[in-house]
């Protein structure tokens, strides 16, 4: 049986009523924006790795016309702290040798067998970079297991489907940081390979996750890793993108959000995020897929992380990610801060209106119940840290211990204080 995912609820109260809420009493100040695209995805590619890279000792090289050999890339990239460069099959491509001699890099992984990367490709990259492994299987779920062996011990997996992108990548920036190895399953049956390497580490394994529906990955495929798996899924792969965000909130750090193109099977839908995921892994940042509007769930879950420090990278042309797109986002940057600017300003107010009625209270426990809240939702305006969400399940807790008469006081005195406003507040902010 897999485990139940993160209550998505008590995040949003958290990132709402805490984080987001400390610093947040100035207005809106101008939202930040960039793109990184080439006319092609080789030049898109090229664009990623000169934007996050100066020099690398390390560089990962993927196919750029076919996406499964490159899935499993992105923890490896973080590892050795590399770009992930594009090319033909045939030969090295114009942009990614320029990067390269660039880079002056010392080590290159390969990513792929012959068929990936052929053999005249090899041989020119080993002309520019002294060492040169390649990473190879008779499949893509060979290919994934090759890449994982090369992390070396691990301690915890991600399961994916090697029979599309989409899922690989939302969870590729946070298999990064966590040094998760991505390995590639077919729906209904797990490959013998890995199957293989499973077995192999299973004694090492202390999480294991499974990244989309049972569409994707079936029950039985999921039941064969090392622990109990948990599943991170939605009815489609932009719902999926957003339970994944939301389950490792506390791992990404929202103040870059790469926007990639997240259908289509070819082309720069998969090219240019499977760049994109190496330096989203290198920053701890989510990629957000899109396709060709916002989803109603992206935008949903995007209200409740955004900040004023939120920045939005493009990757790709406008064919890609439209600007109006981009533009959207910023649009709901500035609705979040100026909506967390006057819920801060309500809740002080309620604090103060709260904290006068305490000495008309009859009890002591009823004394000890609201200060609790007071001081609760003090310390959640002034400390980023703060964790309010356990704060409040004390509070409920202590409140359910009163007497009848107790809580009937409590309504009684604070019956005058007018929160309405703030209750409106917090149902725009999806908490209520």
């Amino acid at each position: 049986m897999l485990k139940r995912k993160k209550n998505i609820t008590s995040l949003i109260l958290s990132v709402v009523m805490t984080a987001s809420l400390s610093g947040a009493m100035s207005t809106y100040v101008s939202a930040a924006s960039s793109r990184l695209a080439g006319l092609d995805r080789y030049e898109t590619s090229a664009a990623i790795s000169n934007s996050g890279w100066t020099t690398s000792d390390y560089v990962v090289i993927a196919n750029g016309e076919d996406y499964p050999d490159a899935l499993s890339a992105s923890p490896l990239a973080k590892k050795y702290n590399a770009p992930i460069l594009l090319t033909s099959a045939g030969a090295l491509d114009k942009n990614a040798k320029k990067e390269i001699q660039r880079l002056k890099p010392s080590h290159a992984f390969i990513i792929g067998g012959n068929a990936s990367v052929s053999k005249a490709a090899a041989q020119e990259i080993s002309s520019l970079i002294p060492n040169v492994q390649r990473l190879g299987g008779l499949d893509r779920y060979e290919t994934s297991v090759e890449v994982a062996k090369a992390l070396g011990t691990v301690s915890k997996i991600v399961l994916t489907s090697g029979n599309g992108f989409a899922d690989a990548l939302s969870i590729a920036p946070v298999a990064g940081k966590e040094s998760m190895p991505i390995l590639l399953t077919e729906k209904d049956k797990l490959p013998d390979k890995v199957k293989e390497y499973l077995d192999g580490v299973k004694d090492s394994i202390e999480e294991s996750y499974v990244i989309g529906g049972a569409g994707v990955i079936n029950e039985d495929v999921a039941s064969k890793l090392p622990t109990e798996a948990v599943r991170l899924s939605g009815n489609d792969r932009y719902e999926t993108n957003v339970e994944v965000m939301a389950y490792f909130s506390d791992k990404i750090d929202f103040s870059n959000l790469y926007v990639v193109k997240g259908d289509g099977l070819n082309g720069k839908a998969f090219a240019d995020a499977l760049s994109g995921s190496a330096l989203a892994a290198k920053n701890s940042s989510p990629i957000v897929l899109t396709d060709g509007i916002i989803p109603e769930n992206t935008k949903g879950f995007m209200k409740f992380v955004l900040g004023e420090d939120s920045n939005f990278i493009a990757l790709g042309g406008e064919a890609v990610v439209p600007q109006g797109i981009v533009t959207k986002l910023e649009e709901m940057k500035v609705e979040k801060v100026n909506l967390v600017k006057e819920i801060t300003e309500e809740v002080q107010k309620f604090v103060s209106q709260v904290n006068a009625k305490v000495p008309e209270l009859a009890t002591d426990n009823e004394k000890k119940v609201v200060t609790k809240l007071i001081d609760s939702l003090s310390k959640g305006i002034s400390d980023p840290n703060y964790d309010l969400t356990s704060e409040l399940d004390e509070y409920n807790k202590l409140y359910e211990q009163l007497t009848d008469e107790e809580k009937q006081d409590i309504g009684t005195k604070l019956a005058g204080i007018d929160i309405v406003k703030l209750q409106s507040l917090l149902q725009q902010a999806g908490v209520l």
